[in-house]
């Protein structure tokens, strides 16, 4: 990787967090500015610590000297609009030039604090605390997460129609089961999205597919939607002793490929395990749903900056490894973050920048394809699980 790269990304993001802030303070006078929110917030979520651990490295580094309850009291003033548009920023950059993207989408549920119940998000079974959704678009070869969205509703197929935004007309999205529809399938077809769906086995559509005993086989099942009909390809394989049946809108790719491509959706499954586990999406403390909102936001902006970065370095390093995300978070949070936001843009700084990505190729972690074990529960689940607390305890 070249300073140029680390130059240009370093230029959108600053400019964007100006853009912003010119926007806050003609609202809002007082000290702090959307900088300091950023950071203090990606410190906060990234590494699971209070805002008053987070207030004192901001006065040890001279950033900002306020009160903590200051910090929190501006970081709620501020609309979560800012923080999508500072994302969007981002990977408009990103993205700059790029003609089609492969997506996938999904959703996930975290636990949030009972009291955001009167805000209408769902209790769970006990009553101990809410339950919400978030789906997500992500980009399974940049390893990049497009949006992440809350919702207070458990329709994965509704979430999805409303972050249509987001998809670009030729990019091929991936979904798993429980999201096709004809109405969905006429929608996408309407945009120029080309589709690959996997398919519930009690699909009528796949009635002819399960008579014929090859392992790999294919039909065309011309869909009627919106008063056109739509070429539908419908495919079966089979790995191992899985059987897989998807239906697509894509007719210039064998069987190979899908196989491939619909491995590779598994990836937003990986990214959400690190949303939770190596930063904090399972742990969200905030109090309302706007500010569960802003937090939803800082983690998919971590990611873009992570992400970015891993796969400009993933191209230099051998094709059998693969960085470390979890590395890749870590450095991001607490050391990238400070250079990018607060530091100018001099060659000292992009050097600095550069030194500490090219420690990160260090961290690789071996690709091993066709892995296969059983999933066993090592530890007792806790309480704060999807479903309430399996266990009884209180």
């Amino acid at each position: 990787m070249n300073t140029n790269i680390i130059e240009c990304f370093k230029k959108c993001l600053t400019d964007s967090i100006i853009d912003i802030d010119t926007e806050i303070t003609k609202r809002i006078d007082g000290q702090i500015r959307f900088e300091h929110i950023l950071y203090s917030m990606s410190q906060v979520l990234g590494n699971e610590i209070s805002y008053a651990t987070v207030n004192l490295n901001l006065k040890i580094k001279k950033i900002v000297d306020v009160k903590t309850k200051t910090l929190i009291v501006r970081k709620n003033q501020i609309d979560t609009e800012h923080f999508e548009q500072l994302n969007n920023n981002l990977l408009d950059h990103i993205y700059d030039g790029c003609k089609r993207r492969i997506l996938a989408v999904d959703g996930t549920y975290i636990p949030l604090l009972k009291s955001l119940s009167n805000e209408g998000l769902r209790l769970s079974r006990n009553g101990n605390h809410c339950t919400t959704l978030i789906s997500a678009l992500f980009d399974v070869k940049r390893k990049i997460p497009i949006n992440y969205r809350l919702y207070k509703h458990t329709n994965e197929r509704a979430a999805l129609e409303s972050q249509l935004k987001y998809i670009n007309r030729n990019d091929i999205l991936i979904m798993d089961r429980g999201y096709y529809s004809l109405e969905l399938l006429g929608t996408l077809d309407k945009l120029g999205i080309k589709t690959i769906f996997r398919l519930r086995n009690n699909l009528d559509i796949l009635l002819k597919l399960k008579k014929i005993k090859k392992r790999e086989c294919e039909l065309t099942e011309d869909q009627e939607c919106a008063h056109k009909t739509i070429p539908f390809r419908v495919i079966k394989y089979k790995i191992k002793r899985q059987i897989y049946y998807l239906g697509t809108t894509i007719y210039d790719k064998d069987i190979d490929y899908f196989k491939d491509i619909y491995w590779r959706r598994w990836k937003i499954e990986i990214n959400f395990r690190h949303s939770k586990y190596n930063l904090s999406l399972r742990k969200i403390q905030s109090k309302t749903v706007d500010a569960v909102e802003q937090d939803i936001y800082i983690h998919n902006f971590i990611f873009i900056v992570t992400s970015f970065f891993q796969y400009q370095l993933q191209v230099e390093v051998d094709e059998k490894y693969t960085i470390s995300t979890t590395s890749s978070l870590y450095i991001t949070v607490n050391k990238l973050l400070y250079l990018l936001i607060f530091k100018k843009t001099t060659v000292k700084t992009l050097n600095k920048i550069l030194r500490i990505l090219n420690i990160t190729k260090e961290s690789l972690v071996l690709i091993r394809n066709d892995r296969e074990y059983l999933r066993i529960k090592l530890r007792q689940g806790n309480k704060w699980g999807p479903n309430g607390n399996k266990y009884g305890d209180n």
